[in-house]
């Protein structure tokens, strides 16, 4: 494990490094929260390029571009810092591994990845690459995000069955501030695009070719594009020739190949045209198998390859995986070997013919560093355009051959040999027809002796076809003498019996070829009708998927129908639950008003109550002491009169 050289960035503390990149270093890091702590990723700035103003522009880019994406699909920026000049983002940590890791293994297994699981990785990574192409910036307008790395060490699968696209670190996108410097290789060589070879303008449909890399990796668990050197290999990818995925996996559907093949496509305009365009493609296939696809099922299958694996943090000796090589097949450089089974053919020499190329481009660059020719390619190839051109879209396996080696059908050829072999025989029996008149003529002339000797004829220096010799002019052969009519007779005879002879050879072979020719026409015909047979099963097994996968939507529509019903019904029940709540909210509200209503009444009364009771009082009191101060003042004026008459 490297040693640490910084042990805090901003509110992180680092627990330890992980790898290191081009431009940057990748750290473990912790931040402790009120609810426990947060482990993230660090990616900082390595120090020998934190001094270079175009190095930390790229990076501010790539976390400013990378924070601006949010999707399940990607992995998530959390904080983007500056830690006394040390620049570093902070990103979500996916336990797992990486694409690469997972191919790997499974060839260290000997294995291929299930279809399914093929299919659900690639369609993930096409989601969350659709997502950053179709990212808008703060005024709405398209970013024209294109990641330009798309490759299985940048595709993480996690141990919880989740997949997402890590490092936008060399996007092309809108809200870039610098650019990669001219004459900068940037990106992985064995899954560029061709225009991106070729340096012409990219686009999302790069992403697409460099995907559909990875879809034919992923199937077939071999390498595609591999050379002897970086031109080799940019050769092979400009070119578009190479092996068909069912040649490395001969049970690879003939669907799955379609696309794979029309992802591959050198023309952009000939592949899918975004990445959700192949992402739906993928999603249609596994629904017509009836595969599916889910978390818990990729999740199974890194348990398997992988076993049960602790986080980095709970583990006492963490040694972290040291992968420095993309051959995870283990294969030699140059194009993969096919199995011993194909055939393999001689290819053409990898060149730029016909190929427009900017001279500042990658494969332009990297020509010029190579001193060697171009070596020839041993294996059985096929352009993707011509796949396309001549590959119908059927179902099936796929045959594992060259498309452009393939020859018509059977019964075609054997038709095309009847009716050669027909006019062959037609011919020689009009040669034969024609030739005895000629014999005839010539051994005519045989027979009648010259007056005068021929002279021999002249040697040739070489052996060169005479012409045919014309019959001697008539007025020549009067003065030849005369012939022997009995001779003459038998002379005619016998060529008259071999013209016999030859024409019932001719009428024997002809209705021997007719027979033939019949058998071989009854025979076709069967076949023919076997084919119709057999097509007439196979639209009806089309026919019944068809209305299987009819019934199938039907019924998914139901159910969605009965969902919509029962959303239907859930919103008017909570509707019924609101209305009711506010009636007896209202109820509530009248009944408080009428207690408040009584209760007021029964004060007012218990205060008038009080107030007469209390004026009642006042009243006794008055009247007591009033005749109280009566009684004492009579009392008082009886003890003075009184006292008066005693004093008198």
């Amino acid at each position: 494990m490297v040693p640490l050289d910084v042990t805090r960035l901003g509110r992180y503390q680092i627990l330890m490094h992980l790898a290191t990149g081009g431009m940057a270093d990748v750290l473990l890091a912790r931040a402790d929260g009120p609810f426990g702590a947060d482990h993230v990723v660090i990616k900082r700035i390595r120090r020998d390029q934190a001094a270079d103003p175009h190095f930390v522009k790229m990076f501010i880019d790539e976390a400013t571009l990378a924070a601006a994406l949010v999707h399940p699909n990607i992995v998530k920026v959390h904080e983007i810092g500056n830690d006394h000049g040390e620049h570093f983002f902070a990103m979500e940590y996916v336990h797992g591994e990486d694409l690469r890791c997972v191919l790997m293994e499974v060839n260290r297994r000997r294995d291929k990845l299930p279809i399914a699981l093929v299919t659900g990785i690639v369609a993930a990574a096409a989601a969350g690459l659709d997502h950053a192409h179709r990212q808008l910036g703060p005024n709405r307008e398209p970013l024209n995000i294109v990641h330009r790395d798309v490759s299985p060490a940048n595709i993480l699968v996690g141990y919880d069955g989740r997949v997402k696209v890590a490092d936008f670190g060399i996007a092309k996108a809108a809200l870039r501030t610098v650019e990669t410097r001219s004459g900068t290789l940037k990106g992985k060589v064995s899954y560029m695009s061709p225009e991106q070879v070729t340096g012409q303008p990219v686009d999302r449909r790069s992403d697409v070719f460099a995907l559909g890399i990875v879809l034919y990796e992923v199937a077939t668990a071999r390498r595609l594009f591999k050379g002897e050197n970086d031109f080799l290999t940019m050769s092979g990818i400009v070119n578009g020739n190479f092996p068909l995925p069912s040649i490395h996996r001969p049970d690879l559907p003939r669907i799955l190949e379609d696309i794979i093949m029309k992802a591959l496509s050198p023309d952009p305009r000939d592949r899918y045209q975004s990445a959700e365009d192949l992402r739906a493609e993928l999603e249609k296939f596994t629904h017509a198998i009836g595969m599916r696809m889910s978390n818990e099922s990729v999740a199974d299958y890194m348990r398997k390859l992988f076993g049960t694996r602790a986080e980095p943090w709970l583990v006492a000796e963490f040694e972290p995986t040291q992968t420095t090589t993309i051959d995870f097949d283990g294969s030699a450089p140059d194009l993969v070997e096919p199995p011993a089974a194909s055939a393999p053919r001689k290819q053409k020499t990898a060149t730029l013919a016909g190929v427009q190329a900017d001279p500042s481009s990658p494969i332009m660059m990297s020509r010029d560093a190579v001193s060697s020719q171009p070596s020839t390619l041993q294996v059985p190839t096929i352009s993707a355009a011509e796949w396309l051109a001549k590959s119908p879209t059927a179902t099936g396996s796929g045959s594992g051959q060259v498309i452009g080696s393939r020859q018509p059908p059977a019964s075609r050829r054997r038709l095309g040999i009847v009716i050669g072999m027909t006019a062959v025989a037609a011919i020689a029996g009009l040669v034969l027809v024609l030739r005895p008149g000629k014999s005839n003529d010539h051994e005519t002339q045989a027979v009648a002796p010259a007056t005068e000797p021929q002279p021999d004829p002249q040697p040739t220096a070489a052996p060169v076809a005479a012409p045919v010799a014309e019959p001697e002019p008539v007025a020549a052969l009067e003065n030849a003498a005369p012939a022997d009519p009995a001779v003459a007779r038998a002379e005619a005879a016998r060529l008259a019996k071999e013209a016999a002879a030859a024409k019932a050879e001719i009428a024997a072979n002809a209705v021997l070829e007719a027979k033939a020719a019949k058998i071989e026409a009854a025979r076709i015909a069967k076949e023919a009708e076997t084919a119709r047979a057999e097509l007439a099963t196979k639209t009806a097994n089309e026919a019944r998927a068809a209305k299987l996968e009819t019934a199938r939507i039907a019924k998914e529509e139901q159910a969605a129908q009965a969902a919509q019903r029962a959303q239907a019904a859930k919103v008017a029940r909570a509707e019924k639950a609101k209305a009711d709540a506010e009636k007896a909210k209202a109820t509530a509200e009248k009944a408080e008003l009428v207690r408040a209503e009584n209760a007021k009444a029964i004060a007012e009364k218990a205060e008038l109550a009080r107030a007469g009771k209390a004026k009642a009082t006042a009243e006794k009191a008055e009247l007591a002491r009033v005749e109280k101060a009566r009684a004492t003042a009579e009392k008082a004026e009886l003890v003075r009169a009184e006292k008066e008459k005693a004093t008198a």
